[in-house]
């Protein structure tokens, strides 16, 4: 775990300045973010809106809205803007807690994808990876303005 938390706080470092200049991405007009139960203690920081860019040679902005949170499941929106080499779009995502990250993986095309978030100190670390492939795509994602609970 120790090492897990030097990695993420060097990637913090390094990507960090990147991460203030992303735009964020489309959400739908029925993103929601649900207030957590405080129960939850530090996984209740999830909660809200968060926009990064992933560390790729091109420019890919990314925004996750954790919508819910609780012990045994999340739901996020995940986006991410169109390049000319990846098309643009976003999804719902269901996914669980495992320690102090949340985890996503969907596909069903035999090609699975994998969504991590780590949480270190007020930021999330977010890394994204494919089956089949030894690229690993990081962002760090800072909070930006939740739209008020419906």
């Amino acid at each position: 775990m120790k090492h897990a938390l030097i990695i993420a706080l060097l990637v913090i470092a390094v990507f960090g300045c990147a991460a203030g200049n992303a735009a964020m991405t489309s959400l739908p007009s029925d993103a929601l973010i649900s207030p957590p139960d405080p129960s939850l203690g530090q996984l209740a920081k999830y909660s809200g809106i968060w926009a990064g860019e992933y560390d790729t040679s091109y420019p890919l902005n990314i925004t996750v809205a954790v919508e819910r949170i609780s012990q045994k499941e999340v739901i996020i929106y995940y986006s991410f803007w169109s390049h000319q080499m990846l098309q643009g779009g976003g999804m719902r995502l269901f996914g669980k807690v495992i320690g102090d990250s949340l985890f996503f993986e969907w596909g069903g095309d035999g090609l699975k994808r994998r969504l991590s978030l780590t949480l270190v100190g007020d930021k999330i670390l977010a890394e994204f990876r494919r089956d089949g492939s030894a690229v690993k795509n990081r962002a760090v994602l800072t909070k930006a303005p939740s739209p008020a609970p419906r």
